[in-house]
């Protein structure tokens, strides 16, 4: 992808948002945009004759469009203008901040930097060089030669780093290492030595190898497995629970109330009984020879016995079931 800015390309299009501009063709004598060629960029200016959008673009053959790759300016604050319906121009152009030029002082001016570089700035850096400054090896051997220089003196090191300075005593400068001297003469034969030390001892030699063993008797045969036990029967199932949320309101769903059950024979725990057995506790009362209920306030519903019940009384010559429990309503 390359940056092509020809000459004389001019065409319009009718764009609406922020979207990727599509062209409608050159207008009068000039060039359309197939000229910047397909993949690459190019300087842009579009405008409805109120806002403008200065940028970079990138123009694609295929359906003749320019996408907006990089906004330098716009009349909306430097960014992409959303574009309402109508025609307008979308052109070529060289940004102002693009330019080099020469001012009314024949000095070269630029609105942006040259390889990274804002001239206006570092240009500024060579007015601390002298006029005619020469340092060339002619200007230097023209210097006058010193005969005392001292360690604290000053001279110029090339680095990897670049040009650097140093002092003459911290430069620890080397010539380069001298021939190897000759050999010098042979010394006097020495005596001879005293007789060395007795050696250490050998090593143990190799233990010899081990009587073999008695053999074991054989071990014997595996008793059979005894017979699996009878499994435990299974203990009874537990009274199902009432259903539904406890509720604090007498005789409705949910609610417990203790009563008498005027039923005979002994109940326990789960069993299920209609209202019109129940009888609330405190309007239970006994007459003699007789069993005796009143009640204003009697259950309605099914209710669930919550306890036990047992015998107490005979009316009759037949036990009566008379004792109180604890009953839930389930229905």
């Amino acid at each position: 992808m390359a940056l092509v800015n020809p000459n004389r390309v001019k065409e319009t299009t009718e764009t609406t948002g922020t979207g990727t501009y599509s062209l409608e063709g050159p207008t009068g004598n000039f060039q359309g945009f197939s000229e910047v060629g397909d993949g690459n960029t190019c300087y842009y200016c579009c405008t409805d004759g109120t806002q403008f959008e200065i940028g970079v673009g990138t123009f694609t053959s295929s359906g003749s469009t320019l996408a907006r790759t990089t906004i330098l300016e716009s009349s909306n604050s430097n960014n992409a203008v959303s574009w309402s319906s109508g025609e307008k121009d979308i052109f070529v152009t060289i940004p102002a901040s693009k330019i080099l030029f020469e001012d009314t002082s024949n000095n070269l001016a630029t609105g942006g930097t040259i390889n990274g570089r804002n001239m206006s700035t570092d240009g500024s850096k060579l007015d601390g060089v002298a006029a005619s400054a020469d340092v060339t090896a002619t200007a230097i051997n023209a210097l006058a030669t010193v005969t005392s220089i001292s360690g604290s003196d000053v001279i110029p090191v090339i680095t990897s780093g670049g040009l650097k300075k140093a002092t003459i005593t911290n430069a620890s400068l080397s010539g380069p290492t001298g021939p190897t001297g000759p050999t010098g003469p042979t010394g006097p034969a020495g005596s001879d030595g005293s007789d060395g030390s007795t050696g250490p001892t050998g090593p143990t030699g190799p233990t010899g190898p081990s009587g073999s063993n008695g053999s074991n008797g054989s071990t014997g045969p595996t008793g059979p497995t005894g017979p699996t036990g009878p499994s435990g029967g299974t203990g009874p199932t537990g009274p199902t629970g009432p259903s539904g949320t406890p509720s604090t309101s007498y005789n409705t769903v949910g609610s417990y109330g203790f009563m008498y059950w005027s039923g005979a024979g002994a109940q326990n725990a789960g069993a299920t009984v209609s209202s019109g057995a129940l009888y609330p506790a405190n309007n239970f009362s006994w007459t003699s020879g007789a069993v005796g209920y009143s009640s204003s306030n009697r259950p309605s519903g099914t209710w669930r016995l919550m306890g036990n019940t047992g015998y107490s009384g005979n009316s009759g010559g037949a036990w009566v079931y008379t004792l109180q429990s604890l009953f839930v309503r389930i229905s």
